[in-house]
């Protein structure tokens, strides 16, 4: 990630285009702001502590990392999306499914953020991947990562009940690889533990 003092990073009004340009459904919307508000409040607390961290970079990227999650939901079914979807709207999402479904989510919403300007925010996303803790190295990345792993849906919960929905949700298919999944959620246990001594909880 570039160590630059001013990071390029979105607006308000910039973030709601991204939403509007991919039709992001409300869930998801609610989803991203409720872990911008738990990043807010720990990257605060972090900081506050002593330790340098852009909370301004982290609220960004929290506020976009699931844009285009749309594109590898595994059981793509519309009408569970959103109920009233239009035409366009379906049209966009499968665009988008068939753009990037191979790449994921993540690293497709960096590059387009790297691409309209803004690198150092599609960095922070690209790494929220829940399989890339060990490529985790700064404090947003980290403060990223973690705050998307303790919201289910947009609440707030434990670590231990977001990776057993998770483990229905994501991980249950014939060929999922268990041993790395449960060995990473340790790895994340571990990150929760740095962090909240880092802020001195």
């Amino acid at each position: 990630m570039s160590m630059k003092e001013k990071w390029n990073i979105p607006s308000k009004k910039a973030i709601k285009q991204y939403y509007d340009r991919f039709f992001v459904p409300e869930n998801i919307c609610r989803h991203m702001q409720a872990v911008a508000d738990f990043a807010f409040e720990l990257s605060s607390k972090i900081k506050e502590a002593g330790n340098s961290v852009r909370i301004d970079a982290v609220v960004s990227a929290a506020l976009l990392h699931d844009c285009l999650r749309i594109c590898d939901i595994r059981n793509f079914i519309p009408e569970k999306i959103k109920a009233d979807y239009n035409k366009n709207e379906l049209e966009v999402w499968e665009e988008l499914r068939k753009k990037y479904g191979e790449i994921g989510h993540e690293k497709a919403m960096a590059e387009i953020l790297r691409y309209d300007g803004f690198e150092e925010i599609g960095d922070l996303i690209e790494k929220h991947n829940f399989f890339r803790i060990d490529e985790l190295n700064s404090l947003e990345e980290k403060v990223l990562y973690y705050s998307d792993k303790r919201v289910e849906f947009d609440q707030v919960v434990s670590l231990n009940v977001r990776f057993e929905e998770g483990r229905k949700r994501n991980f249950a298919a014939e060929g999922d690889d268990l041993e790395k999944v449960l060995a990473t959620e340790n790895k994340v246990y571990k990150l929760e533990e740095d962090l909240f001594k880092l802020a001195g909880i």
